[in-house]
């Protein structure tokens, strides 16, 4: 008798377990960078809410840095900052409705007003530009892993429970192995 009901508990934690891993985790999503042209996985992570995945990149026309920041909020990369040149800290931030305008004529500015979700981008890769997305830490040169011409797709996608589990898991692996 008593074995029967060990048994009970037993499957019974083992079958709500598993269902507790399938469950989408709201606070998290993964992110991944492939190269459409081979279907190659350049970068598979997973981010949780409000953690912070930064672009570079030189635009060619006037040779300016360029530095946008995303974070991730509600299920999407969100556009947040936007440096481009070498603004300071104390620089006085323009507002999102006249950051289009200032790309295109090359003045220095820096925003941090910007609130445009994504899912995905499709980056396209320059000779001049050298972009880099950093997420956590890992920095993923553009043009190294594909380079000129080349194409990098960014997607954002929900993640399941297991999935944050198993990614936690093999990055603590990592960084325990000699």
């Amino acid at each position: 008798m008593q074995k029967r009901h060990f048994l009970f508990l037993f499957l019974s934690a083992v079958l709500i377990g598993g269902i507790l891993l399938l469950l989408p985790a709201s606070q998290s999503a993964k992110l991944t960078l492939t190269d459409p042209s081979s279907g190659r996985v350049i970068l598979a992570a997973v981010i949780g809410e409000g953690q912070k995945v930064s672009y570079t990149w030189t635009n060619s026309i006037f040779r300016i840095p360029v530095r946008e920041v995303f974070v991730l909020q509600d299920g999407s990369l969100t556009l947040r900052e936007i440096a481009s040149g070498n603004v300071q800290e104390d620089t006085v931030p323009v507002t999102s409705a006249n950051v289009e305008d200032l790309y295109h004529t090359g003045d220095e500015f820096y925003s941090n007003e910007m609130n445009r979700p994504f899912r995905r981008i499709a980056f396209r890769v320059g000779e001049i530009g050298m972009p880099r997305l950093e997420v956590g830490n890992h920095l993923v040169d553009f043009k190294q892993e594909v380079g000129f011409g080349g194409q990098i797709v960014l997607e954002v996608q929900p993640v399941r429970m297991y999935e944050v589990f198993l990614y936690r898991l093999r990055a603590f692996g990592n960084s325990v192995a000699p």
